[in-house]
């Protein structure tokens, strides 16, 4: 094998071995996120909760002022 083939073959082996740690780490944060939402579902009143997500919507709402929908068309269905 000459250096260059080396080479690339280590950056595509420590691109493999990146992306799985971001999958990964994906995980992770989805798995935690699922556990914070079933356990603010048990623990926290219905009242708390609306209140929160309220705040919550009111400042994303800051920078998102605009939501497009877009609906493709197959076969003359809309899917």
């Amino acid at each position: 094998m000459t250096s260059s083939a080396t080479s690339l073959l280590f950056e595509e082996i420590a691109a493999q071995i990146h992306e799985q740690k971001l999958k990964e780490a994906a995980a992770s944060v989805a798995t935690t996120a699922m556990l914070f939402c079933s356990f603010a579902r048990e623990v926290v009143p219905h009242e708390l909760r609306d209140y929160i997500f309220s705040k919550i919507k009111n400042f994303l709402a800051t920078f998102f002022s605009e939501l497009t929908l877009v609906f493709d068309e197959y076969d003359g269905l809309n899917f």
